[in-house]
């Protein structure tokens, strides 16, 4: 009977070493689990935190392109402007040369004429002066 009995006693005894040595693993699981889900919820913060950076990066980036894409239609407007008065001002030279060329002609007409009216009154005179 004292050999059950100390037989029970050790079987009590591991059982509850045994169930202590459960309690303090658990213990310690539990532990490291509150260490992990404070990690994970600073690890999810600190995603977030550079998500949100990201978005507001890009966005600034975005209205930067549509500022230059502005910018560059702007410029191409203005260009088209430019290429459009260079054609009218090279039209312009264009009629102005020919009214030119009008003109010198008319100008030698006219110096032909001179001298013809010149050699006239010349031959005039003279047939006055003889008479």
């Amino acid at each position: 009977a004292a050999e059950s009995l100390g037989a029970e006693v050790r079987l009590r005894s591991e059982a509850e070493e045994k169930l202590a040595d459960e309690s303090a693993a658990r213990a310690a699981a539990e532990a490291r689990l509150e260490i992990l889900e404070r990690e994970r919820t600073k690890t999810e913060v600190q995603l977030r935190d550079a998500l949100n950076r990201r978005s507001r990066e890009l966005a600034e980036r975005d209205a930067e392109v549509e500022e230059r894409d502005a910018l560059i239609a702007s410029l191409k407007s203005q260009l088209a402007r430019q290429m459009e008065t260079m054609d009218e001002v090279r039209e312009a030279e264009s009629r102005l040369e020919a009214e030119v060329v009008v003109f010198r002609e008319k100008q030698e007409g006219n110096r032909k004429v001179i001298a013809q009216l010149e050699g006239l009154m010349t031959t005039k005179q003279s047939e006055l002066s003889d008479a």
